[in-house]
């Protein structure tokens, strides 16, 4: 993901004292979808993944692709607990509308981290940090 959203956003957050956050996305599974059904349906599930983060955010929202099976949004004037439902709602809907693969209906799931975009927080420290509960919450659901 550029950081240049990210900065933009934060500069509005210390001058206007708005709330913002940033959600770090990983994709659950998406190595098996490759090795199983090969990389033409992996990049079909990037591209519909993507496609459904962006149907799904505001235009002033920004979605990003971080590397692999990792995306990035940047919610602005957004607080911890409206992040929260937005990403659940879209963890429900990959259960309720899987991807499709040449007909097969392929297991794609996501964990995530949000954290809140501080004025004073250096904007890779804020990606290390979501990233972090990004794993926490991967880990999280694994053991239940």
């Amino acid at each position: 993901m550029d950081f240049s959203g990210e900065i933009v956003v934060q500069a509005s957050v210390e001058r206007y004292s708005s709330e913002a956050c940033l959600v770090y996305i990983d994709l659950d599974s998406f190595k098996a979808i490759n090795d199983t059904y090969g990389h033409s349906a992996g990049d079909h599930v990037l591209h519909e993944y993507s496609q459904r983060l962006v149907d799904s955010v505001r235009e002033s929202d920004i979605v990003g692709r971080l590397g692999g099976d990792e995306f990035g949004l940047i919610l602005s004037h957004t607080n911890q607990d409206a992040a929260a439902v937005l990403v659940n709602r879209l963890h429900q809907e990959l259960k309720d509308n899987p991807i499709s693969w040449n007909e097969v209906h392929l297991n794609v799931s996501m964990s995530f981290g949000i954290v809140k975009i501080e004025p004073s927080v250096d904007v890779q420290d804020t990606m290390a940090m979501a990233d972090s509960k990004m794993y926490q919450q991967k880990r999280s659901v694994k053991k239940n």
